[in-house]
C-alpha cells in the first residue's frame, strides 16, 4: 500500500458530495463510499484507491491509499483521481453567478464543494450513456454493474464487493449473446459493441460522436460526464425536469436555466444531490 496526500485541489471541495455525483444510486458497486466516507474506486483492472478528506471544504486535503499487487504508475492514478473527481476545477465564477440566482442559490450553498466528476474513460462514458436510454437510473445501474463484474471482474474490499470497469481490450470479443444475458436490448447490444469498435481504433470523442444510437442526449450526457463540460446538460432529460419542479417548484427549467447556460450541467449535478438528500442518503 503506498499512501499519498494531496493538498493542492482548488477549494470549495467536498469529497462526499461529489463520490456520490459518481456513485449517482445505492446499486451501484464500481464507485463506492465506505461508511467513514472514504470513496473507493478500481483503476486500470487491479489498482484499488481510497480516498478520504482530511482538510475542510474551504481547506480541502486528500489523503490517498494506493492498493496493488503490481508495480503502479503513482503519477498516472492520482492524475486520473484529480480528473475524475474535479480537483482542479475552479467554480469561483460559478458561485459569483449561481449565490445570488433566486432559484439555485440555496442548492448552491447546501452542497457547497460538490465538484463536476468525470469517468475514468471515455468507454465508461460511452457505456454508461447507451445504458441509461429511456430507462430509469437504478435499471440503468444495474445492468452496468453486471456488464463490469462480468467483463471486468470483481474485489472484495472492507467486506464490500467493488466491481470492476472494463476495458476496451475485456470488451472487444464480447458476443452480442452475452451483453443480452445480462438484461441489454439487442439495439443497445448493437450501440455498445460498434461504440467498443470505433474507441479501439480511435480513443476520441469525434470518432464516436456520429455513431448509430448516439442521439443529442447521449451525445450530451457524454460530453458532461465523460469530457467535463459543464455548460451542457442531457438534452430532454425528464427525470432532471421532474426534479427541477420537484424540488424548487419550477415548470420552466429550460428558460430559467437559459440565465446561467454556462453552469446547466452543474445544476444538474446539484440536483441529483438533492434528490439523494431527500431519499435520506445524504
Amino acid at each position: 500500500m503506498r499512501s499519498v496526500e494531496i493538498d493542492d485541489i482548488v477549494p470549495p471541495f467536498n469529497l462526499l458530495y461529489t463520490a456520490w455525483l459518481l456513485k449517482r444510486v445505492r446499486n451501484n458497486r464500481i464507485d463506492e463510499i465506505l461508511p467513514d466516507k472514504s470513496y473507493v474506486r478500481v483503476f486500470n483492472k487491479d489498482v484499488v484507491v481510497k480516498v478520504k478528506q482530511i482538510g475542510g471544504v474551504y481547506d480541502p486535503k486528500l489523503k490517498v491509499e494506493i492498493y496493488s499487487n503490481k508495480d503502479v504508475d503513482e503519477e498516472g492514478i492520482i492524475k486520473t483521481l484529480r480528473r475524475v473527481l474535479g480537483l482542479d476545477v475552479d467554480l469561483t465564477s460559478f458561485y459569483n453567478k449561481i449565490l445570488n440566482n433566486p432559484y439555485f442559490s440555496g442548492l448552491a450553498r447546501k452542497f457547497m464543494g460538490a465538484k463536476p466528476v468525470v469517468f475514468p474513460t471515455l468507454l465508461e462514458a460511452v457505456i454508461n450513456a447507451i445504458s441509461c436510454q429511456q430507462i430509469s437510473l437504478n435499471v440503468c445501474l444495474t445492468l452496468v454493474n453486471k456488464l463490469a463484474e462480468k467483463f471486468g471482474g470483481k474485489l472484495t474490499i472492507d467486506n464490500m464487493q467493488i466491481n470492476v470497469f472494463p476495458t476496451l481490450e475485456d470488451l472487444i470479443n464480447a458476443k452480442p449473446e452475452e451483453l443480452r444475458s445480462l438484461g441489454y436490448s439487442s439495439r443497445k447490444v448493437e450501440y455498445i459493441l460498434n461504440a467498443v469498435n470505433v474507441l479501439k481504433d480511435a480513443n476520441s470523442f469525434e470518432s464516436i460522436k456520429n455513431l448509430k444510437g448516439l442521439g443529442k442526449w447521449s451525445t450530451n450526457y457524454i460530453l458532461l460526464r465523460g469530457l467535463g463540460r459543464i455548460d451542457v446538460i442531457p438534452t430532454g432529460d425528464v427525470g432532471f425536469k421532474n426534479k427541477a419542479k420537484r424540488f424548487l417548484g419550477i415548470n420552466n427549467i429550460d428558460e430559467i436555466l437559459s440565465t446561467v447556460k454556462e453552469y446547466s450541467g452543474m445544476i444538474y449535478y446539484y440536483l441529483l444531490l438533492e434528490n439523494l438528500y431527500h431519499e435520506g442518503i445524504l
